[in-house]
Parts: C-alpha cells; sequence; structure tokens
C-alpha cells in the first residue's frame, strides 16, 4: 500500500509513463493513488486530467475537474478547462 509520503514519487513516474506515451500506466497510478492514499488530493487530480485529455477521455478529465473546482472554489483555472473538456466531449452541442 502507497504512503501519502510517496505522493512525489507517484507524480513523478505517472509523468515519466506520460511523457513516453504509456498513459494507460500513468493513469492507473494515478487513480490508485487517489483510490488507496487521498481522494481528494488535488496534484493527482490535474494530472489525471491531462492524461485523460491526452487520450481524448473528455468525460473522465471533465469529471476531474469538477472534483478540483470543488476542492478550489476560488480558481478560475478548473472552471475553464471543465468547459473545454465538455465542449470537446460534445462537439455537436454547440450547433454544428
Amino acid at each position: 500500500r502507497l504512503a501519502p509520503l510517496d505522493e512525489v514519487a507517484v507524480l513523478g513516474t505517472a509523468l515519466l509513463e506520460s511523457r513516453s506515451g504509456n498513459l494507460p500506466d500513468a493513469q492507473w497510478l494515478l487513480v490508485n493513488y487517489l483510490q488507496e492514499v487521498d481522494p481528494g488530493n488535488t496534484n493527482t487530480l490535474r494530472q489525471l486530467a491531462a492524461v485523460h485529455q491526452q487520450q481524448g477521455h473528455w468525460s473522465q478529465a471533465a469529471a476531474c475537474y469538477r472534483r478540483l473546482a470543488q476542492a478550489e472554489p476560488g480558481s478560475t483555472q478548473w472552471p475553464r478547462e471543465l468547459q473545454f473538456c465538455l465542449d470537446q466531449a460534445m462537439p455537436n452541442a454547440k450547433g454544428n
């Protein structure tokens, strides 16, 4: 089982996996950390959202940004990212 102090190692390893094109492993590391250690960790949620975006998994990325917006209600970045993902997930909803 991972410990909270392993956050840096998990985020670093997931970043390396992501940059080497191994997005499923990066996703697994991040999801596992959120499930097993800290479900509200904003650094992990931010990185997981980016992995989902790279994979084109817009609704999953949107779910991460929703959680980030709830965790950091004063942030203007998360609602923008959320809207971007929702737009990508439903491109025909914009009247095209």
